[in-house]
């Protein structure tokens, strides 16, 4: 009877808990449908090239393309009612560079402030290509790096092949997506055909987490949940996901699709070699297809991945997903760790 009774318990917690989440996510949904009705249809087209010689550097063609990713990014984050496709050709872009800011400030990332940016990397120096679709990204390795001293060890195209091999100040986060401060960001922001490397997230929360990439929906009304595609996550570090924190805690929601995505030698001094998954009394299950996470590492818990549904809904949706030599230093889940507790976490 004992027995009955507790298993009738944790089932109504459970459905009570998920009852709970679709109210979010339906006030998620009226929110996107607002804000996208607001935006133009065409996109903008904005080129970069770190190797362009003369020009204007406005971003209005290849001939003169923006040397700096950041250029970019502040017009698009300018324009939060436009949409734009941002055109980045093969070279290394660090996000202490560009129009008004600062060397060397770790505090800096490429920001994406609003749900109207596809961000396209692998283009050939000078283009090449007549559309995204056309490009060889794996030919043309375009790199957004956190080396923000260029201090780190690094191959030949500027990647950080192995997070041991990060020194001095580096950026916290490569990349960082704002689903909190102005609209959600939704399946319609696009990043497809780079590496992300060299990002060391340290220091206070939310400065522990996302190396690589913070994906920021918490709170209640919030979300990030980007299409990431065509990417490669190698060598960054953090305390909570070395390249990736997913960040839908708070009754907010951060849910990514990843596709065709690497994940090479990342490590967390905390959780998460390569990915946490943050669903505390919110949702973060993202989707990953086509996903290989290859020696990440973690001191504590989830070599690979550290899914926390505590008292929220951690359970991403994994198909041809493969694990290869991920590992913890002190406990548990060499590839995955999952923890449902007062929730779900069930991938």
């Amino acid at each position: 009877m004992f027995k009955l009774v507790t298993s009738y318990r944790s089932l109504l917690t459970t459905t009570l808990l998920v009852v709970a989440m679709l109210s979010l996510l339906s006030g998620f949904i009226a929110n996107q449908v607002a804000y996208s009705a607001m935006l133009q249809t065409t996109p903008t087209i904005i080129y970069v090239d770190a190797n362009v010689s003369g020009g204007a550097n406005d971003g209005s063609n290849w001939a003169n393309a923006y040397r700096y990713l950041q250029d970019a990014l502040a017009q698009a984050n300018a324009n939060s009612t436009q949409r734009f496709d941002i055109w980045v050709a093969r070279g290394v872009y660090y996000p202490d560079m560009g129009a008004d800011m600062t060397d060397n400030d770790a505090t800096q990332s490429f920001t994406l402030r609003h749900d109207n940016v596809q961000l396209y990397g692998g283009f050939a120096p000078q283009g090449g290509a007549a559309t995204w679709e056309s490009r060889n990204w794996q030919a043309h390795p375009t790199v957004l790096s956190g080396d923000i001293e260029q201090d780190d060890t690094t191959n030949a195209n500027g990647v950080i092949v192995n997070a041991t091999n990060i020194s001095g100040t580096n950026a916290l986060h490569v990349l960082w997506l704002d689903g909190v401060n102005d609209a959600n960001i939704s399946a319609e922001t696009v990043i497809d055909g780079f590496t992300i490397t060299g990002g060391y997230a340290t220091g206070d929360e939310p400065a522990d987490s996302g190396g690589g990439l913070y994906c920021d929906g918490k709170n209640s009304g919030n979300a990030c949940n980007p299409t990431l595609r065509n990417l490669a996550f190698t060598g960054n570090r953090a305390e909570y996901g070395g390249a990736i924190c997913n960040d839908g805690e708070s009754g907010g929601e951060s849910s990514p699709t990843l596709t065709n995505v690497t994940f090479t030698n990342n490590w967390a001094d905390g959780d998460g070699g390569a990915i946490y998954n943050y669903g505390y009394q919110g949702i973060s299950s993202p989707t990953l297809t086509d996903v290989i996470f290859t020696g990440n590492r973690a001191d504590d818990n989830g070599g690979a991945i550290f899914n926390n549904g505590y008292q929220g809904i951690s359970s991403p949706i994994l198909a041809n997903v493969t694990f290869s030599g991920n590992w913890t230093e002190e406990y548990y889940g060499g590839a995955i760790y999952n923890d449902g507790e007062d929730g779900v976490s069930s991938p």
